[in-house]
């Protein structure tokens, strides 16, 4: 790599070589490689050769050109750790039923995720909505996150960096949603990431 490369080229560098490190779990499951998980993370001498065949299972190929990374991606990249965080919240705003959002029985749960101020600042930004409750309390935070991962997929859809970084998240396949949410632009979404990314 080249030394003037900075820490977001590096970090991504990084999630490349060792797609095995990173991944979920549930795409290791999907893999052919599954069996290897747990020799991957007590053997190191094992983690090349796996890496490597990951690699070529998920399709990863490193750009021969020099890579410029734009403020959407750098922003992904550094968002890598806080993504389910984020996402909880990106779909928290999104769910059309007011009683997630304002009644106690529902709002604790985020409470104990976010803390009372922060969440505050979430709910400014709710998008509205007048819908009856479709979920138990208990199941909300996980609900509004599988919305939030819909969302994101749409956001970095064709994009190689996005699509490496979505692998360290869940299969949405491996969830019931009942509706998945609708299209909305690129630059809504980022937007409202980029609000959230402030205080979370």
């Amino acid at each position: 790599m080249s030394m003037t490369y900075d820490s977001e080229h590096v970090e991504l560098h990084r999630l490349f070589i060792r797609p095995g490190k990173y991944l979920h779990t549930q795409y290791w499951e999907e893999s052919k490689l599954a069996a290897w998980c747990n020799d991957y993370q007590n053997f190191s001498a094992l983690q090349p050769e796996i890496d490597r065949q990951l690699r070529a299972w998920l399709g990863w190929k490193w750009p021969d050109e020099v890579i410029v990374l734009s403020h959407r991606q750098r922003h992904w990249i550094r968002w890598m750790g806080r993504l389910p965080v984020l996402l909880t919240a990106l779909g928290l705003i999104h769910l059309r039923c007011p009683d997630y959002l304002f009644l106690g029985e529902y709002r604790q749960h985020f409470i104990a995720l976010f803390g009372n101020r922060v969440l505050n600042q979430i709910v400014a930004l709710w998008k509205g909505g007048d819908e009856d409750p479709e979920v138990v309390p208990d199941d909300l935070p996980e609900y509004a996150f599988i919305i939030g991962l819909q969302l994101f997929s749409q956001l970095v859809c064709g994009d190689w960096v996005g699509q490496m970084i979505v692998t360290t998240l869940p299969l949405i396949e491996s969830h019931l949603v009942p509706e998945p949410v609708g299209y909305f632009s690129h630059e809504g979404i980022d937007c409202e990431l980029m609000r959230l990314g402030r205080f979370l």
